[in-house]
């Protein structure tokens, strides 16, 4: 028999993907188990498989599928439907759609179809796996009676011990003045980057003129991102940085410079780059939305849910210069971080997996 995982799509650097392949190498220590995905980036060739080449290979029905859900698309959803193996559903969250409809509705839609594709799906599953509490609250309100949560593994450790980019290093080191205020995660409409954009326009004019934002993620939505471009021109935000997606060294050279992380996100499943700020000592404001407090548990500065770009500016001046408060948020950060070790996570999740494979 054998453990197979079903992503839509699957890319470098992407946190999804990551776990699986994590899930992958702990699998194949107890079965065969491959990854297949309808949407693979050429730099994930050779790790995962096209869904299109799964028929194509002997199968069996007493394998077992693990499909990691996060956006509605049509043919993956047909696939699981029509296949004979058992499904185990592991739910990162699926976006609400309301924040994508006026940059892109084809999107938004998909979106709002992950949600009725879940909840149709689930007489073919037979078990759920969510990576919060507050996902699997979601999952029982679609109907699932049974719901494991389980924390996703990833191993920021490794994140932590590689070196950073050189070059990144230098020009932050002798280009970059003042204390950094950094953003990671997809620019995307639910992450509220446009907020924090004006939060730091008010932190750079009133409270900390030395100030620098950094927001490292792709830029996948060319409409939003067009918008955040404008408005970092208007405000004559100088000292902002919207690099894109970057490679791990440069993510690494941001994160060592770095002197506070925030994020405004309205909606997380789990929110990984919060433990990555944790391995790098940086303490953490967020807001009080889904799956944040859960995460941090403690360890990061919770404002409250909508709260105004005033706020969030006096906020970051209160911990760029409140050394005694941003000492106690990395030691709360350590210690929750000790908590998510990627090997039991693994481990727990093969136990999962193997006690409905056999």
């Amino acid at each position: 028999m054998a453990v197979h995982q079903i992503l839509v799509g699957a890319s470098p650097g992407d946190a999804i993907s990551q776990v699986a392949l994590r899930y992958r190498v702990a699998l194949l220590e107890h079965v065969k188990s491959e990854i297949f995905a309808l949407h693979v980036d050429p730099d994930a060739e050779g790790q995962v498989a096209s869904l299109d080449t799964y028929e194509h290979e002997p199968r069996s029905d007493d394998d077992l599928l693990v499909f990691h859900a996060s956006i509605g698309e049509p043919r993956v959803f047909e696939f699981l439907m029509r296949r004979p193996e058992r499904v185990v559903v592991m739910y990162h969250n699926v976006s609400p759609d309301g924040p994508y409809r006026a940059f892109a509705p084809e999107f938004a839609d998909l979106l709002a179809l992950g949600r009725a594709e879940l909840e149709a799906l689930r007489p073919r599953v037979v078990a759920a796996v969510a990576d919060s509490a507050y996902n699997a609250h979601e999952l029982m309100a679609m109907g699932y009676p049974d719901v494991r949560v389980m924390a996703p593994a990833i191993a920021v450790g490794d994140l932590r011990a590689t070196p950073p980019s050189l070059s990144m290093q230098h020009h932050l080191r002798h280009s970059v003045e003042g204390p950094v205020v950094l953003f990671v995660g997809q620019l995307l409409p639910h992450k509220r980057v446009e907020q924090l954009l004006l939060a730091c326009h008010i932190l750079v004019t009133y409270l900390r003129p030395d100030a620098n934002f950094i927001a490292a993620g792709p830029r996948r939505l060319a409409p939003y991102v067009s918008v955040l471009d404008r408005l970092v021109s208007t405000l004559g935000l100088n000292t902002a940085m919207l690099p894109g997606r970057v490679r791990t060294d440069e993510l690494v050279a941001f994160y060592e410079r770095a002197d506070l992380f925030v994020t405004l996100s309205a909606h997380e499943g789990f929110c990984i780059p919060l433990l990555e700020a944790m391995s790098f000592d940086l303490p953490i404001l967020a807001c009080d939305r889904a799956a944040i407090p859960e995460t941090l548990g403690g360890a990061g500065f919770l404002l409250p849910p909508d709260p105004s770009p005033t706020l969030v500016a006096e906020a970051m001046a209160e911990l760029l210069e409140d050394a005694a408060l941003r000492a106690d948020l990395s030691a709360r950060g350590r210690a929750r971080l000790a908590s998510f070790g990627p090997e039991h996570l693994e481990r727990d999740f093969v136990d999962l997996v193997l006690e409905f494979a056999t």
